[in-house]
């Protein structure tokens, strides 16, 4: 297990590996809007607002909210 209790095992690897590229592409996008956004001199009068889903794509990605959530009585 590795520091945050995740198996130390290849496909884990792999799927972490996926999601840091996915926030790595998801931080180069903003740079590139919040780049356009200065260009045309509108950055000071814009409200930028990022939405997303639950990953589901990868290994442990969830399709909705209640997904691996647990219920009590």
């Amino acid at each position: 297990m590795d520091v945050i209790g995740k198996p130390d095992l290849p496909e884990v690897r792999v799927d972490d590996a996926r999601y840091l590229s996915s926030v790595r592409e998801l931080g180069q996008s903003f740079g590139k809007i919040m780049q356009l956004l200065k260009t045309r001199g509108i950055e000071d009068n814009a409200i930028v607002i990022f939405m997303g889903d639950n990953v589901e794509a990868l290994l442990r990605g969830k399709e909705n909210l209640f997904a691996g959530a647990h219920m009590f009585r």
